[in-house]
């Protein structure tokens, strides 16, 4: 698979910094942030990616999607009383 995605991407002029893996992230946060739009829950969608995903408990996925940037955190600005 790795060498007709390879080949994919040559045809298409993308470089090396592309791979397989890098794709797979990609899909993950579009499929993450479509679910979240189409009304599900957070949870609701951590668990519909679980089964996409192979990942085995709720925990694990929640740290995979904090880490490739699916899940950002909010923003306690609000809560500050410091204006800069």
């Amino acid at each position: 698979m790795s060498d007709r995605f390879r080949a994919v991407l040559n045809e298409l002029g993308y470089g090396k910094e592309y791979t397989l893996y890098s794709f797979r992230h990609t899909i993950t946060i579009d499929i993450y942030i479509n679910l979240i739009k189409s009304g599900l829950t957070e949870r609701e969608a951590i668990f519909k990616l679980i089964e996409m995903t192979g990942h085995k408990i709720e925990f694990a996925l929640r740290k995979y999607l904090r880490d490739i940037g699916a899940i950002v955190p909010k923003s306690f600005d609000s809560w500050t009383i410091l204006n800069f």
